[in-house]
């Protein structure tokens, strides 16, 4: 599938879910009042139905929020700064371009993918893993980028970063950082999908 039609389709997915939902919290309640003032429900059935909708009305305001949370996403390259905004709450992460070592990725279900940034050990940030034997451990789709790094740069140590959110939009955040991680290695799997995203929106 195209990226652009990708993208679209996941747009269009996150609206048609939260669009959907906010009728049912409007709707549900509405029926169980005009019921309730119908004198359908008798003693216990009233509080029974009303608690139901104000449980069924929670989830799915969560859901909502979750689906909010999931997509926002920002990555941004400026002065060999690579910002990482992954949070309404928390700070912006700050990465230095060059001590990018290796990019990589990961498939996921629904034609999806996570991106693996592997960062030379700097100034400690807390939202950076340890890109260690632990981490591989749990990890072990990583492990020949773990192999390499390890050969590479036996005295170095490294932090990763692992970018899950924003579905389709990955491809331009892949883009991104090869044409400003000019330290970096990337995967063949990265390259590919790098290519695609560039014959598709005609870059050079």
């Amino acid at each position: 599938m195209k990226i652009k039609k990708q993208i679209k389709k996941e747009k269009a997915r996150r609206k048609n879910i939260i669009t959907f939902s906010i009728i049912v919290m409007v709707l549900i309640p509405y029926l169980i009042i005009v019921l309730n003032d119908q004198s359908i429900f008798k003693g216990w059935e009233a509080y029974f139905s009303f608690s139901f909708v104000a449980l069924v009305d929670l989830l799915l305001l969560l859901n909502i929020i979750r689906i909010l949370s999931d997509s926002f996403f920002e990555l941004q390259v400026a002065y060999q700064r690579i910002r990482i905004k992954d949070s309404i709450i928390r700070k912006p992460l700050i990465i230095q371009a060059d001590k990018v070592r290796y990019v990589d990725i990961s498939e996921r279900a629904r034609e999806d993918f996570e991106i693996l940034i592997a960062i030379e050990k700097g100034k400690r940030t807390k939202n950076l893993l340890n890109f260690d034997e632990d981490f591989i451990k749990t990890h072990l789709q990583y492990k020949n980028v773990y192999d390499e790094l390890l050969n590479e740069f036996p005295d170095n140590e490294f932090y990763t970063y692992i970018i899950r959110k924003s579905g389709s939009k990955k491809y331009y955040y892949l883009y991104l950082l090869y044409k400003n991680a000019y330290h970096s290695r990337f995967a063949k799997s990265a390259v590919n999908l790098i290519k695609s995203f560039m014959e598709e929106y005609n870059l050079s």
